[in-house]
């Protein structure tokens, strides 16, 4: 579940097939930072006891993308994103704060 000051995207999943809520079990929150940045806080986390994943897997890839758009004329403005690597272990990883920049029109 994702959680934060951004209330509406809780809960979005893009993928219906492997539902995001079923495969991380940490509460990521979003944020925004500033005008042009959205900021996610993934928590501390032991991958192998927070991610579900099939047998046999090594890693595992968090694909992360932020859109911006224009409600007035339903357009979109830009896309950015990013993916994660983590791997799939019993080793401690810290807590990450990743920025995901946006572009507002002038």
């Amino acid at each position: 579940m994702i959680l934060g000051s951004i209330r509406f995207i809780s809960g979005f999943e893009l993928n219906k097939q492997s539902l995001l809520k079923e495969k991380l079990k940490l509460r990521a929150a979003f944020s925004r930072k500033n005008a042009i940045t959205l900021e996610l806080v993934l928590p501390p986390m032991v991958p192998d006891k927070d991610i579900v994943a099939p047998l046999h897997t090594t890693n595992a890839a968090l694909k992360l993308i932020a859109l911006s758009c224009n409600i007035l004329n339903d357009t979109l403005v830009e896309t950015s994103g990013t993916e994660i690597s983590i791997p799939y272990n019993d080793i401690y990883i810290p807590s990450k704060n990743i920025d995901l920049p946006l572009q507002s029109e002038a």
